[in-house]
Order: structure tokens, then C-alpha cells, then sequence
């Protein structure tokens, strides 16, 4: 249900947005989303033969603990942002356009029924062994600076590859492991703020480019149906009229340019940009790029401060959803 002039736009994170514990506050309230996150696990336990739950909602480790298994942080990521679209359907909010960030392209493919959900945890077991076994260590770096500023430092440019453009004063890198050291201490020299994302692999850089081979294959294997909706990559940062395998390792092997991707939804006017990742962090960055005068809205669901019911009742309010509809927890009506 879209009762606005303004389309939904549903946006959806990979690799590094990840956390433990991620929509814990919603699980625990939410019957639909419950439901969905549960069905999921057991559609993982019969494939892989492991409960993704207890990997995530494990009481032994904190939000703060590193979650970085190519595998099991992959398929976490889908698994919260398949049952939290499946929960916003529950309540008849549905996508006119999504959007998909490196591996959240497959979630943003499941949205739009190019892919079934099953196709998608198979592909996503596939991606994250093949990445955990074939793949050099590496890590990926948040930095607050702009791509003119790694653009002019011939060190930056040597021994890391710019993995992703934000907005203007945000940027990411990747680097394999041999050059973590020397690259860290130069940004420390320079006095450069960054922050290591939880990933343990250079993802979006040339240092993947020996699984690229494997990778293809296993989603060659695979009938795509034609988008429901219309797809946006943030890599392509254009409509993709149709889902392949080049377009699906473009998306984790090119440069994310999340910024002029939102260009192409403002440039037709707008949307209310609905936030499904674990942490939120899309909408963090439309708060650097949407004009103060924009009609657009931003929302964001889940977040590492457990506010998930508080985002979840405030874009409800903004869609005008049923009340009774919108009490639905676990186990009763509130």
C-alpha cells in the first residue's frame, strides 16, 4: 500500500552491515517478522545444516563482537532482509523500486521476484564458501574523505582499491591483507578518520577477481525471472532490465555509487526510501545527499540500538496503516 504520491523505494545493505544480535527487539515483538525469520532458519538448516538463529541471537557474544564469516554473515543479512520485507507485505507495504548495495542485490532480486528465496540461499551458501575458501584476506575501510582526496595519494591508489562512493565526504576501501599495515598507518599519519567495517575480505576489488570464474558458474546455473519492479545496482547506478550472473558479480566486484544512484530516483521525483538492511546505514547517508527541500522520506527499520518497533510504528503512521493490524505481536494482540 502506497497511499502517498511518493513511490517506495525499499533499499537493501551487504557485506558489513551485518552485526550480532541485528532486529533481536523485533524478533522478540513481532509475530509477522517472527514468523518469516524463523521460516527462513529452517529453509538454511535443511540446505546447510545450520541454524542461522543460533549463529545470530547467540547469548554467548555481544553486538560488538566481530561478525565477519563470508558465509553465515551473507546469509544473516538475507535472511533479516527477506523477513522484513515479508513482514512490510504483511502489512501491505510493498516496493515500487529497489535497490540493492554488493550482495544485497540478491535480496533487492527477491523482492522484486527475480529470484525465490530458495534460489537465493543456495546461490548465497555457493558465494559465501567460495568466497571463504578461494578468496584472500583483506579488510574494507570506511573512510570520511572524498574520492578527489584517494584520488591524489599515489599510496591510497598502490595498495588499496576504492571500493565504494557514499556521498561526498565518504568513501570506502579495500586492501588485501599484505598492505592492511602500511595503508592504516598512513591514514593515521594523515589524520584521516576511518573505521574497518566487520568483513574479513577485499570485496569490490581487483583482489577478488580470481573467484570471478567460479563465481559466474554457479549463477549461470540459475533461471532469473524479469523484475516485478524496477531493479537499481549501485554499482550499474541504473535500472537493470534484466538479472545475470554478470550483473550479479558486477555487484560485488564494482565501486558502489550509492550516492548517484539516489540521482537517478530524484531525478523522477522522489520516493519514500525505506531502509531494510540490519543497521541502517543507507539512511544515514540520504541525510548527507537529499536536499533540506525534498519531498522525499527516509526510514530505516533495524538498528545496533534496538529501536526497531519505535521505526517500525513511524512508518507504519506515515503509510496510515490499520492500527489493529499494526499491534500484531508475538503470541496476541497488544
Amino acid at each position: 500500500m502506497n497511499i502517498s504520491s511518493l513511490p517506495n523505494v525499499f533499499m537493501f545493505s551487504g557485506q558489513g552491515s551485518q552485526y550480532y544480535h541485528m532486529g533481536r527487539d523485533l524478533f522478540d515483538s513481532n509475530h509477522f517478522f517472527k514468523r518469516h525469520m524463523t521460516d527462513f532458519d529452517e529453509q538454511v538448516e535443511a540446505l546447510a545444516g545450520f541454524s542461522l538463529l543460533d549463529t545470530v541471537y547467540n547469548n554467548n557474544v555481544k553486538v560488538v563482537d566481530p561478525f565477519s564469516d563470508p558465509l553465515k554473515a551473507g546469509l544473516s543479512i538475507y535472511m533479516v532482509e527477506t523477513s522484513l520485507v515479508k513482514m512490510l507485505a504483511d502489512y501491505d507495504i510493498r516496493p515500487d523500486y529497489v535497490i540493492g548495495a554488493s550482495l544485497g542485490l540478491v535480496a533487492a532480486c527477491t523482492s522484486a521476484q527475480c529470484l525465490s528465496q530458495e534460489q537465493g540461499i543456495r546461490l548465497l551458501i555457493d558465494h559465501g564458501n567460495i568466497f571463504k575458501e578461494n578468496c584472500q584476506e583483506g579488510k574494507m575501510l570506511a573512510i570520511l574523505e572524498s574520492v578527489e582526496t584517494y584520488n591524489q595519494s599515489p599510496l591510497l591508489c598502490e595498495y588499496s582499491e576504492l571500493a565504494a562512493i557514499n556521498f561526498n565526504k565518504s568513501i570506502v576501501i579495500s586492501i588485501p591483507y599484505q598492505n592492511v599495515s602500511v595503508v592504516e598507518k598512513y591514514l593515521k599519519r594523515s589524520n584521516y578518520s576511518f573505521q574497518a567495517l566487520p568483513v574479513s575480505k577485499p570485496y569490490h576489488s581487483q583482489w577478488m577477481d580470481a573467484v570471478q570464474g567460479r563465481y559466474k558458474k554457479i549463477y549461470n546455473s540459475i533461471n532469473y525471472s524479469r523484475p516485478s519492479v524496477p531493479v537499481f545496482c549501485t554499482v550499474a547506478t541504473e535500472v537493470l532490465d534484466s538479472i545475470s550472473p554478470d550483473s550479479l558479480w558486477t555487484s560485488v566486484r564494482g565501486c558502489m555509487q550509492f550516492e548517484k544512484t539516489i540521482k537517478c530516483i530524484e531525478d523522477v521525483g522522489g520516493g519514500r526510501y525505506i531502509d531494510v538492511g540490519p543497521s541502517g546505514t543507507m539512511v544515514n547517508f540520504l541525510k548527507y545527499i537529499l536536499p533540506n527541500n525534498a519531498k522525499s522520506k527516509a526510514f530505516q527499520l533495524l538498528s545496533p540500538f534496538k529501536k526497531g518497533n519505535k521505526n517500525l510504528d513511524s512508518l507504519l503512521n506515515d503509510c496510515q496503516v490499520n492500527s489493529v493490524n499494526s499491534s500484531y505481536v508475538v503470541g496476541e494482540l497488544r
